[in-house]
């Protein structure tokens, strides 16, 4: 991998990483920031068709507009659970074999809005108008990001990089453990709570987030400068949809505590 392609977003590294020698593909359709951005908007789209779905019927099962409560939240969970092995098999196989995302892509932000309209609703369900305080707070850090990096003020360093990427993988560690403790009755203490030092996590992930976006346009980028294959541009765009959904989830968990101290 050239110099230019070592920074970035650890799913976009591997793939850009694997694809085919650069240079072979001379005078071949190659990747660009705008056919990255349209891919990334059509992602996006996809997980609105779903997530919207599965968000709207949550709703209806959770206030009894649905027919039989317990049987329309069932259906809408075993959906749920069913985009989320998805999205999980479809990203595996992406960061295994980046030229399957034109098809795995879209697939994974199918799947991904299933589960997360789930999410939402139950979300939704609690705190009237959460979800779409959410929403716009996540699509302001992005632009937020995006403005930072154009104009240079924020640029992918190699030590703010490395800072990134150890903080991600040790933020993933900590989920990875909570669920595993989960299925033994257990769970980290106070993190996950509506307390200062719950509410003080939530805003270090979101921040770390937010940080990664630094990460997937630098990649998108450099792919870009390389001459990296068409197909990469849904691959990058794949990688920056993980990074704004991640940022909507921790957003989302975030307003929850917030508004749980206030009841």
């Amino acid at each position: 991998m050239s110099e230019a392609m070592r920074s970035g977003n650890p799913v976009l590294v591997q793939g850009l990483g694997s694809a085919p020698a650069l240079g072979q593909w001379s005078g071949a359709a190659t990747m660009s920031v705008s056919g990255t951005a349209i891919k990334t908007l059509v992602l996006l789209g996809l997980v609105l068709l779903t997530g919207g779905y599965s968000f709207f019927r949550t709703l209806d099962a959770v206030r009894g507009s649905g027919g039989d409560i317990v049987e329309s939240l069932q259906q809408v969970q075993l959906l749920a659970v069913g985009g989320m092995l998805g999205g999980f098999v479809t990203c595996l196989v992406m960061s295994s074999a980046p030229s399957t995302s034109p098809v795995a892509a879209p697939v994974y932000a199918l799947c991904k809005g299933m589960f997360l309209g789930l999410f939402s609703g139950l979300a939704e369900s609690r705190f009237q108008g959460i979800v779409a305080q959410a929403v716009l707070l996540s699509l302001a850090v992005l632009g937020l990001m995006l403005f930072l990096y154009t104009n240079g003020t924020l640029r992918a360093t190699p030590a703010l990089t490395k800072g990134i990427m150890v903080a991600t993988l040790a933020i993933f560690a900590v989920y990875m453990a909570t669920m595993i403790m989960g299925f033994f009755g257990m769970r980290i203490p106070y993190i996950h709570e509506s307390g200062p030092i719950g509410i003080g996590f939530s805003l270090f992930v979101v921040g770390l987030a937010a940080f990664n976006f630094i990460l997937d346009f630098d990649s998108i980028e450099q792919g870009a400068q390389a001459g990296a294959p068409k197909y990469m541009e849904w691959y990058c765009g794949f990688g920056l949809l993980v990074t704004l959904l991640w940022l909507y989830v921790e957003i989302l968990r975030l307003l929850m505590k917030f508004n749980s101290n206030r009841n």
